[in-house]
């Protein structure tokens, strides 16, 4: 049977455990992760227990297709119901499921299946969705309205509080993954501790992002606005903490494609604030200013030449032996001091 996308998180939270199988599926591997996880936790307590859990991969049930069934049927040597874990389940095990589904042996024993984005011509999803005894779960891409829902959940059973715009950042940046938005969230209920209960932005950035990522937005922010001191300081910075020159050029590439992209709509008629709140992933707010100013200052003619200079730098950095650090701090001071050239002529 299918679960619903409106009864998936309480079925994950209280999984019927009268399914001989559940498969969790779908694009989103750090949500079938988290699902599945969660459902084999109520199945049984101790997922290291190796008497009731038993780790199967798909390629092996290959070799020997009763394998899962003999699983599903055994009995725990301490009792209690027993756990089947199929890692990376695919089409090919699906004969060998359809025999465990029908044996008519009783048990409470479970089998959790693991897979990748089965489509809806997958045998083995089809065979789930059909039996009775199985449940399908899909896990597809969840909007930051989604993601803020989990992560709320968790900060509230930690007694923790966070104001929304705050959330809003947070989950924005962990779009597309659930494990590690949950991970994340763990690291924050772990570094505030018993200290305070409010959340603030300035906790999610240490926790969020490491720092060289930090130092690399503030890089291409400081240059791109002509402040030569502070964009030579942390271009050094990063290169001390090992980040490659490559690395550096795409930074600036993606920050100089958004700054395009921008300027378009602004040509459409749009206000730059409004233009600059429809970049997905949207601007980090306490950049707002300076991506506005930014946009202001570099023509698109501009834009398009540094464009080519990054691209131009980064295919060279990739040669053997080329002075990468050097190439790369060249065009950091060359687009800082175009910065202060344009923002000069503003004034």
């Amino acid at each position: 049977m299918k679960i619903s996308s409106r009864e998936t998180e309480q079925f994950v939270k209280q999984p019927n455990l009268k399914c001989r199988a559940i498969l969790v599926y779908g694009p989103d591997e750090g949500l079938v992760r988290v699902r599945a996880k969660t459902i084999c936790q109520a199945v049984v307590e101790d997922l290291q227990d190796p008497f009731n859990v038993v780790e199967i991969i798909s390629e092996n049930l290959q070799d020997d297709p009763t394998k899962l069934n003999d699983e599903l049927v055994a009995i725990s040597m301490m009792g209690g119901r027993r756990l089947i874990r199929v890692r990376d389940a695919i089409d090919k095990i699906t004969d060998a499921l359809n025999d465990a589904l029908n044996n008519d042996t009783n048990t409470d024993n479970v089998i959790v299946l693991e897979a990748g984005d089965l489509k809806p011509s997958s045998k083995l999803r089809k065979l789930c969705e059909k039996q009775d005894n199985a449940a399908v779960i899909a896990c597809y891409a969840e909007d930051a309205r989604d993601l803020s829902k989990v992560i709320f959940e968790m900060f509230s059973k930690a007694g923790l509080t966070i104001d929304s715009q705050s959330m809003q950042i947070l989950a924005t940046r962990l779009l597309g993954d659930r494990a590690m938005a949950v991970q994340t969230a763990e690291k924050i209920i772990t570094y505030i501790g018993q200290d305070r209960k409010n959340i603030t932005l300035e906790d999610i950035m240490i926790c969020a992002e490491d720092s060289s990522t930090l130092f690399m937005n503030d890089l291409v922010s400081s240059a791109m606005s002509g402040n030569i001191e502070k964009s030579n300081i942390l271009l050094h910075r990063l290169m001390q903490d090992g980040i490659p020159a490559v690395a550096i050029c795409r930074s600036f590439q993606n920050y100089l494609n958004r700054l395009a992209l921008a300027k378009a709509h602004v040509s459409n008629g749009e206000t730059d604030k409004t233009a600059m709140t429809k970049l997905k992933p949207p601007v980090f707010f306490k950049e707002h200013q300076s991506f506005i100013q930014n946009m202001r200052l570099w023509s698109l003619s501009m834009i398009n030449t540094i464009s080519t200079q990054l691209m131009e730098t980064e295919a060279i950095c990739k040669t053997t032996a080329a002075p990468d650090n050097i190439l790369c701090d060249r065009l950091v001071f060359r687009i800082a001091h175009m910065g202060r050239r344009l923002a000069g002529k503003r004034k």
